[in-house]
């Protein structure tokens, strides 16, 4: 498994940038995969992720799945006392690996600050220097972050009401076709529930999996339904699963052409 942190360092130089980490604990300049097979040479990540709140998005590139989470919050402040935000992503690099990002992102849909405040206990700020645009500013205990994994991989999920056991995502089948709801507990249960059955394997054909954002709008990704399995998006109005019928998927294959 690979591992990948973006974040800042409390001099002018050291704004964000995505970096790898390893045992090691040497830090270096790479992007997550998924980032470059979204963004693309002229795309936006943003136009994926909300980078004013926390993003959850489990996708996949060459067929191995990978998790990106945006904006993070830390105990950390820039050289002008804004609050330093962490993003994190993490790819597998081989089919054993599978298991491990579906319960990274059971973790995040149940709890998004418990991976949070694994990776800001995990980062620490270095003492202020003359640092050159290399230095990111901060440094990352492999201990530490070892230690928080094996703390999410040992959690049950808890759910509130583990007497009534949620069913829908079995009915999804097992090609995962798009749909999106407004975000609540609710339904990140069912995604929750997804993704730690393994009689529901991930599907080879999207480009992203699921998606849990807040301030996207919904055409966006009813415009792109084809590269994505499950959206939650807090500007979704309907509270039930919306999917993409085949009117709806003409409709939308139409204005894509004539624009």
């Amino acid at each position: 498994m690979n591992y990948y942190l973006m974040s800042a360092g409390s001099l002018p130089n050291q704004d964000y940038r995505w970096w790898q980490f390893s045992e090691d604990e040497k830090l270096m300049p790479a992007d997550p995969p998924l980032i470059r097979q979204l963004a693309g040479p002229t795309g936006q990540l943003s136009d994926w992720l909300d980078d004013e709140g926390v993003s959850i998005l489990l996708g996949q590139c060459k067929k191995l799945p990978g998790l990106l989470i945006t904006s993070l919050p830390t105990g950390r402040c820039d050289y002008q006392q804004r609050p330093i935000r962490n993003y994190f992503g993490c790819q597998a690099t081989s089919p054993d690996e599978q298991l491990a990002i579906r319960t990274l992102t059971a973790s995040a849909l149940a709890d998004y600050r418990m991976i949070g405040d694994a990776l800001d206990q995990a980062v620490t700020t270095k003492a202020k220097s003359k640092a050159v645009s290399s230095d990111p500013g901060f440094k990352f205990d492999w201990q530490q972050w070892e230690n928080a994994l094996h703390h999410l991989f040992s959690m049950q999920i808890q759910d509130d009401h583990p007497s009534e056991p949620i069913n829908e995502a079995k009915k999804w089948g097992r090609r995962l076709r798009f749909r999106i709801a407004k975000d609540s507990w609710s339904r990140r249960k069912e995604l929750i529930q997804y993704l730690l059955n393994d009689d529901l394997p991930l599907p080879k054909h999207l480009t992203i999996i699921l998606l849990a954002t807040r301030y996207k709008e919904s055409a966006f990704f009813w415009a792109n339904h084809h590269k994505i399995g499950a959206v939650l998006s807090a500007l979704e109005e309907s509270a039930e699963w919306q999917q993409a019928g085949l009117i709806r998927r003409l409709t939308g294959f139409i204005r894509g052409f004539s624009g």
